[in-house]
């Protein structure tokens, strides 16, 4: 991974590079997203990932919760990705559960995480 200047995820070079990426919605009321999955490209305008993606929710009552989409691919505009963490590429990320605890905490089930999904 090389700096944003150059943009270069190394989606070209051949190997499986898994990630995570964090971006900003453009819209009021929007929840945070993560999207972890596979780079399958990129532009000098956006990340071609196939992925799941993660929407928290803001607690209401006692409920937080954790919405998960279904697999698919995604363009995410460089302009909205706050962060991109490279992780492990034997991360199974097609089976990893997110869930936040009562003081908001994210843990990780279903899969190898190797300590760097939830550290940023």
């Amino acid at each position: 991974m090389k700096d944003t200047a150059n943009r270069s995820v190394g989606a070209q070079s051949g190997t499986r590079m898994v990630v995570k990426v964090r971006w900003l919605k453009p819209y009021e009321g929007a929840q945070n997203h993560i999207c972890i999955g596979e780079v399958l490209a990129e532009t000098p305008q956006c990340l071609k990932v196939l992925g799941r993606t993660y929407h928290f929710r803001k607690p209401q009552g006692n409920v937080r919760a954790v919405q998960t989409s279904a697999i698919k691919v995604r363009w995410i505009p460089w302009n909205r990705i706050e962060v991109v963490t490279e992780l492990h590429p034997d991360t199974d990320w097609r089976n990893l559960q997110l869930k936040v605890d009562n003081n908001n905490r994210v843990s990780v089930t279903g899969s190898v995480a190797h300590g760097e999904l939830v550290a940023d």
